[in-house]
């Protein structure tokens, strides 16, 4: 979503949260925004914040506000008052000289344009023209390299950015949900395999047959898919193994029975017939792994192989969805009923196990490289995202957000209570934000005026000290939060901050950075309207 930078579906209940210490608003389970979009089911809802009181609304008045001045601005006013002074004293200088060494052939007035004609000429006329022209020649290559500049001093400053902060979903990632590995039964055990590179073995072909039937997603008139993106990705990567569409799959084996996923059940159940073999049906059921592996039929050795290759591909943030199939018989007039395992009237157990699909938003091409290049041009990159923690974790570790290697060799040689906290703060959610909000008595407080006085509050002094100089990942934040990360190292780390962004929750915090970002190709128009750069 463009507003909760989420990269799946959440689900929403009606139930009231009852978490201790309690979520920020954006976290809360039972409330729908304005501008995100519903992928399944239906809601009934009422509405208790329209206009400026929506998450829109606030994001919109953060950024109606004045834009950070950029370091080429502070640089040139700090040269005019430099040249202002250098120019008053020469023409005091002059206007000295001149009334106390003159000849009595000299007016005051020719003393007077004299002291005045020794002021003007130490204005540099030229100043502005050059840097003008020079930043527009910057520009020009920037064009070059598909790149807009909206703020044409932002070229300047791009140049003396210290910190990074970049969202993840579309902007680190491709923002489609894709499936990259599959594990498949191989023997007595299972085969992990990339998609891309794996051959398409009988194994292979049977999982990527039953992804193709038991699937929510439809193929439009003009042949796109539409549904959640998780089944969309799915049926995306069966057609790519089997080389056919979801339609022709579909007919060769008719659909008899259906049971839809929901978020109670986690798995979803279909039934269909072989129109060569009467009365046999394939019984197809896709889900969690934990509800499809307890229905399946597996030796101890095939057990122990599936849950340690679905621990190794969850620790890298993938989601896994598991597949199996039950091949029965049953009488020609039969009609099949229930919406549970535990009231329907066919067999539910004895299934035998296709296979998993990994999926996850992947990184894109390219970003691992350009992460390392600007490490080493003494910029730190910092992600900044709505999605979970452990996602965002794992996404951070691959691209070299986080190194481990150097966390390690820095650790050896930390107390150990400095390594507890370096490890507390290796991930920052918008939980641990929203509990170090409060800044003391004064209301119109913030980061900055927190920076000069510690005074105000010097508990949250030292989280956001402690944010600054440990933190690589900031996961679950609202919109506000992002726009309060992107202060708190320009305030506490002294920091001249750049932001990339394509999501309408970009926003606040592109227009706060010294330099903002926005992706061109997805990147939504409140973004770009916020940014200096596109």
């Amino acid at each position: 979503s463009a507003i909760t930078d989420e990269s799946l579906p959440e689900k929403r209940q009606w139930a009231p949260v009852t978490l201790e210490p309690p979520p920020p608003i954006t976290d809360a389970t039972n409330v729908a925004w304005s501008g995100t979009s519903v992928v399944q089911g239906r809601l009934l809802c009422v509405v208790f914040g329209t206009g400026d009181d929506t998450l829109l609304g606030q994001i919109a008045s953060k950024i109606r506000t004045s834009r950070t001045r950029s370091s080429l601005e502070i640089q040139i006013e700090h040269f005019v008052h430099l040249i202002a002074i250098v120019a008053t004293i020469v023409g005091l200088l002059s206007l000295l000289v001149g009334l106390l060494l003159s000849g009595p052939d000299k007016t005051l007035g020719d003393i007077l344009a004299s002291a005045a004609t020794a002021f003007f000429t130490q204005v540099p006329e030229g100043l502005m023209p050059t840097v003008t022209f020079c930043l527009m020649i910057a520009s020009k290559e920037m064009a070059r390299r598909h790149v807009l500049v909206r703020r044409i001093d932002a070229v300047e400053t791009l140049g003396c950015v210290g910190v990074l902060c970049s969202d993840k979903t579309g902007t680190l990632t491709s923002g489609h949900m894709t499936v990259t590995d599959l594990v498949v039964p191989s023997g007595e055990g299972v085969s992990v395999q990339p998609l891309e590179k794996g051959a398409v073995t009988a194994q292979v072909t049977r999982l990527a047959e039953g992804g193709l039937l038991n699937s929510s997603a439809k193929e439009t008139i003009d042949g796109h898919l539409s549904g959640s993106p998780t089944e969309v990705a799915i049926v995306v990567a069966c057609q790519q193994l089997l080389d056919t569409h979801i339609s022709h799959a579909q007919t060769t084996a008719p659909l008899v029975f259906e049971v839809p996923f929901n978020s109670t059940n986690k798995w979803m159940l279909t039934v269909h017939s072989k129109p060569r073999e009467e009365g046999n049906v394939r019984i197809i059921l896709k889900g969690a792994p934990e509800r499809v592996l307890e229905r399946c039929k597996l030796t101890e050795h095939t057990d122990v192989a599936v849950k340690a290759s679905l621990e190794q591909l969850m620790s890298q943030g993938k989601r896994m969805i598991c597949v199996a199939e039950l091949q029965t018989k049953v009488a020609k007039e039969f009609e099949f009923s229930g919406s549970s395992f535990e009231d329907t009237n066919f067999p539910t157990e004895g299934f035998q196990l296709l296979g998993l699909f990994a999926l996850e938003d992947p990184p894109k091409e390219g970003v691992q490289e350009a992460i390392a290049r600007m490490s080493d041009a003494g910029c730190t990159t910092i992600m900044v995202t709505g999605d979970h923690p452990k996602t965002a974790k794992a996404i951070a570790l691959r691209i070299g957000i986080i190194d481990a290697d150097e966390d390690t060799e820095s650790s050896s040689a930390e107390s150990a209570e400095e390594e507890q906290i370096r490890e507390q703060f290796r991930t920052v959610t918008g939980v641990m934000i929203e509990s170090h909000a409060d800044l003391g008595e004064d209301e119109d407080a913030d980061l900055s005026a927190l920076a000069a006085k510690p005074d105000l509050a010097p508990e949250v002094y030292r989280f956001w000290q402690r944010c600054v100089k440990y933190t690589r990942v900031f996961a679950r934040v609202s919109p506000m939060h992002k726009r309060t990360i992107v202060q708190a190292y320009q305030h506490f780390g002294g920091q001249i901050v750049a932001m990339t962004g394509d999501g309408v929750n970009d926003a606040p915090a592109l227009k706060e950075a010294e330099v903002g970002i926005a992706m061109g190709i997805r990147g939504t128009e409140v973004a770009k309207e916020a940014a200096d750069i596109v």
